[in-house]
């Protein structure tokens, strides 16, 4: 019995070993906050942050898919929604309205190197009427140094967007109505 607590112990603890190193790769990217929680026809913005490790960042590709229905970017900010971060550079930006923001960048010297590189700023408009969730799903394809050689492997991550309606006569917006609200 010993044994095999020990054995499952071990296991839970390699799992999580596992997903933490698994995010610390270089190629690596997240979007800060990871989980954003907005109110229905408010702005708000996530970041894109990257992990190069040793290598500079020269070149990259990031598609972020997205339901229209709940958010759109907001292309009265920056350039189409995108505004680069303190780390990063963006030379285009393709506002796709079927639910695809597609965003590239080159710097010929580059960015970093560096664990937590803030690459991109991106804005966003709530704009349904429910409450509801919808996840994020962000490819950042080809990130290459400046000799073209590629930063790690390529990957997706996601990212959950949650919106809320809030009630009449909630003043701060912890879904309820006491007499804080007063």
């Amino acid at each position: 019995m010993k044994n095999l607590i020990f054995l499952v112990a071990l296991l839970l603890s390699m799992t999580v070993l596992t997903l933490v190193f698994a995010q610390d790769s270089p190629g690596d990217v997240w979007i800060i906050p990871a989980l954003s929680r907005v109110r229905v026809g408010s702005w708000f913005a996530t970041e894109v942050h990257a992990n190069t490790e040793k290598q500079m960042l020269a070149a990259y590709k990031l598609y972020i898919i997205y339901d229209k229905r709940i958010i759109s970017p907001n292309t009265s900010v920056g350039t189409d929604s995108v505004e680069a971060g303190a780390d990063g550079f963006v030379t285009a930006v393709n506002v796709n309205y079927s639910g695809t923001l597609k965003i590239n960048g080159f710097d010929a010297v580059g960015t970093g190197p560096g664990e937590n590189l803030h690459l991109l700023t991106i804005n966003w408009i709530a704009h349904t009427e429910d409450q509801g969730s919808m996840i994020l799903d962000i490819h950042f394809w080809q990130p290459k140094d400046p000799n073209s050689i590629t930063i790690g492997l390529p990957n997706r991550i996601d990212g959950e967007i949650e919106l809320y309606v809030s009630v009449l006569g909630d003043v701060n917006e912890d879904e309820r109505i006491g007499i804080v609200d007063a």
